[in-house]
């Protein structure tokens, strides 16, 4: 094993990391509606959390990331991030939440307006704050 390429390693780290994926999934459906709904309020609350924990000093600094999905597609939301948080778990946190929420629609047969959710054109620091404008 030791003469394996590090591609390889890549690989087999992908696959893990799919399958820890689609177990969550699959533990996530097995939930109540409500502990689904309570539980996509908690990964939410981290998002802000993590958001909230970077002052905004400069846009630069800052990026837009879609989140969530809408019953019909698309991102339900846009959210700010600093590239000075740790991007790496945010853009997981980002990613198992439009899961869950692409899960939970499915499940529940959620439908939407299937209006698509503007994008923001541009980050402005406002007290310390990082806001969309759109």
């Amino acid at each position: 094993m030791n003469n394996m390429k590090p591609s390889v390693y890549l690989l087999i780290l992908a696959l893990f990391a799919g399958l820890i994926s689609c177990k969550e999934e699959e533990i996530f459906s097995e939930l109540s509606r409500e502990k689904q709904e309570e539980l996509l309020g908690l990964k939410w609350e981290q998002l802000q959390q993590m958001i909230a924990a970077e002052p905004c000093n400069t846009p630069e600094n800052w990026r837009i990331i879609p989140v969530g999905n809408k019953a019909c597609g698309g991102p339900s939301t846009y959210l700010p991030y600093s590239l000075n948080m740790d991007v790496d778990l945010f853009t997981q946190r980002v990613d198992d939440f439009t899961n869950m929420q692409s899960s939970y629609n499915r499940q529940w047969g959620i439908t939407s307006d299937c209006a698509l959710e503007p994008q923001p054109k541009a980050i402005v620091c406002e007290d310390g704050v990082a806001t969309l404008v759109y």
